[in-house]
């Protein structure tokens, strides 16, 4: 009966809530505080004074001896993020928060009482504080380590066998949280480390890679968890591959930036990017070092390409990066995750509107930046295609584009780098239409300037952009499908998020002249497979007529805007760089500035009388617009 209260009451405290949690361990230590201050100053003060004050000393003494200080103690843990996690994964790490809080109990009360009661000796006060913070700093250890000896009790059978790759902080924190899972146990760790190799980490054995063959190809039931954030490309690449060839599942812990989001470290499905062959592209760093002295703008810098552009650069320690985010909340994760990545980075996070002329003239006027990467669009095409955004579609990705580069060339920016799409060619929606004029008007404004490059770069689908099918597959995953497909023969050409970042970024260095770059896409991939392939790498079963059970995949049709196969973007008639996957497009459009500019007036003209068939009709003209 009590086996089972306990194991009830344990189970409510580990699935609160982190506010609810941190409450309860707030009035925890208050408790073991307040219970030691009254041994040591209460009963004490009571004993030695038989009375003899008046009854308002008796509060006093509570509130400057114990109340004040109980709020320095709160103060300590809450800056030292002590009461995080701790229910659910304290370990040795969170008792340092806890000790220095109780320092500063300690002398908090001393400093409070020498002030408070001048009638007893330094000596005396000193040695009450010490016993009152000494005893609560052991009733609290105690209640803690308390809790996580009875939480990971052993109170049903193990079903599932964990082995974490990796040794460090995130392995070590992964593990704390993996004890009060009671339907898992970590086996084993798996390290490439030979001094970790061969000894125990929580008691719990350090394989090898080549060891861990030998676990996977036992009929046991394993499950591997990848807890580095740091592993190398062509390690995990291994080390996915040993596990897929034993039908191992494999999870990785969250990124840098989802960790700040949920607070904690979760666990994570792979990307499908994860298990697709890529051809390395990494042989460029010569070229890339050019960067390094380099005073770098970033539009869009909280976006998908936008921060991956933003880290790779900040890998490449640029002499200064200026990040400009109309999203306060995601400036605030990709800035975050730079600073604790490299904290001697010098960074600039600002909240801006690319469509705001006067306050982005003023920021490039006063960081004058090397090179401008203009990666901030609105790209989701069924939501641009509604009437209601057809406007700000437009007024972003064409006019916003526009008006950036006419700064660029105002303060002589050297590069200036539009990230584009391959929507743009020869589009059938508002979005592609958009991005494919800016494009026209880059070709028309760079023919007026000596002291600006001004290129487009146009590439495919990324994989696990915001803007991608990634996402929305994974959340219908996750809820138990059905996975939405609109069309069996539906094919697109995919690349990561890193190889087409790092593209853009080689495009600004090859490129010796104006113009439009494609970038070469890897082999194309049909929709209905991705998600097929998705629904394996998460664990579960397809539903088909054979089997019942599983997630089913549905067919929608195609919506509006959406081509079955994309245009195949490079050509045999587009020139070659310096890099073998970056092209220059053969194909130019003839128009000059003064042109350009009557069709955005026209344009302008439309959007204010809300006539989107008219502003269709000059889209068909220019941009080979075709709904």
């Amino acid at each position: 009966m009590f086996k089972k209260f306990l194991k009830r009451t344990i189970t409510i405290l580990v699935n609160l809530n982190k506010r609810s949690k941190s409450l309860i361990l707030m009035i925890n230590d208050t408790f073991y505080l307040f219970m030691s201050w009254l041994l040591f100053y209460g009963l004490t003060t009571i004993i030695a004074t038989s009375f003899e004050f008046r009854s308002g000393y008796y509060e006093d003494q509570l509130f400057f001896v114990f109340f004040l200080p109980l709020l320095g103690y709160f103060f300590s843990m809450y800056f030292l993020k002590g009461f995080n996690e701790v229910i659910r994964s304290f370990n040795l790490n969170n008792i340092y928060p806890l000790f220095f809080s109780v320092v500063v109990f300690i002398f908090s009360s001393f400093a409070a009482d020498s002030i408070h009661n001048q009638t007893s000796s330094e000596v005396i006060n000193l040695l009450q504080a010490f016993g009152t913070g000494t005893l609560g700093f052991s009733l609290i250890l105690f209640s803690r380590i308390t809790f996580r000896l009875f939480a990971t009790l052993n109170y049903s059978k193990k079903t599932e066998r964990i082995l974490i790759f990796g040794t460090g902080i995130e392995a070590q924190e992964l593990f704390s949280t993996l004890t009060f899972n009671q339907s898992v146990e970590v086996v084993g760790f798996i390290s490439t480390d030979k001094k970790t190799i061969g000894r125990e980490l929580f008691g719990v054995n350090v394989y090898s890679l080549d060891k861990l063959d030998n676990l996977l190809k036992n009929k046991l039931r394993y499950e591997i968890y990848i807890a580095s954030r740091a592993i190398e490309k062509d390690l995990k690449e291994k080390l996915i591959n040993l596990c897929a060839s034993h039908g191992k599942r494999v999870r990785e812990i969250s990124t840098y930036s989802e960790m700040l989001k949920e607070n904690e470290v979760n666990l994570k499905d792979l990307n499908i990017s994860d298990l697709m062959p890529r051809t390395n592209i990494d042989k460029f760093e010569k070229e890339l070092k050019l960067i390094e002295s380099k005073v770098v703008m970033i539009t869009g810098a909280g976006g998908s390409i936008g921060s991956e552009i933003t880290r790779i650069i900040s890998s490449i320690k640029a002499t200064k990066i200026i990040l400009i985010e109309i999203s306060e909340f995601n400036l605030f994760l990709i800035s975050q995750e730079i600073k604790e990545i490299y904290p001697d980075i010098n960074i600039e996070s600002i909240i801006a509107d690319i469509k705001d002329v006067n306050k982005c003239d003023a920021l490039i006027n006063k960081f004058s930046p090397d090179i401008i990467y203009h990666a901030a669009a609105y790209k989701h095409v069924p939501i641009l295609e509604d009437e209601n955004n057809i406007r700000v579609s437009i007024e972003n990705n064409f006019f916003g584009t526009a008006e950036l580069a006419k700064l660029a060339i105002k303060h002589k920016i050297p590069k200036f780098i539009f990230v584009s799409t391959d929507k743009a060619v020869r589009p059938t929606n508002i979005m592609g239409a958009s991005k494919r004029m800016a494009e026209i008007y880059m070709q028309a404004l760079s023919a007026t300037s000596t002291s600006t490059m001004i290129s487009s770069v146009r590439f495919g689908n990324v994989i696990d952009s915001s803007g991608s099918v990634i996402p929305t597959f994974r959340k219908q995953i996750k809820s138990g499908g059905p996975v939405t497909v609109t069309h069996p023969e539906m094919v697109r050409y995919f690349m990561t998020i890193g190889e087409a970042a790092y593209l853009v970024i080689m495009t600004s260095i090859v490129a010796k002249k104006t113009g439009v770059f494609l970038l070469k896409m890897g082999d194309p991939v049909k929709i209905y497979d991705l998600a097929k392939r998705m629904i394996a790498l998460s664990g579960n079963e397809l539903k088909t007529k054979e089997s019942k059970e599983g997630i089913e995949i549905i067919f929608s049709g195609l919506r509006p805007g959406e081509k079955l196969y994309e245009e195949l973007l490079v050509s045999k008639t587009d020139m070659e760089t310096a890099h073998p996957k970056i092209f220059m497009d053969s194909n130019t459009t003839n128009i000059n500035l003064y042109d350009i500019n009557n069709v955005i007036e026209e344009i302008k003209i439309t959007l204010k009388n809300s006539n989107f068939s008219e502003l269709k009709k000059i889209l068909k003209k220019y941009a080979d617009y075709k709904p």
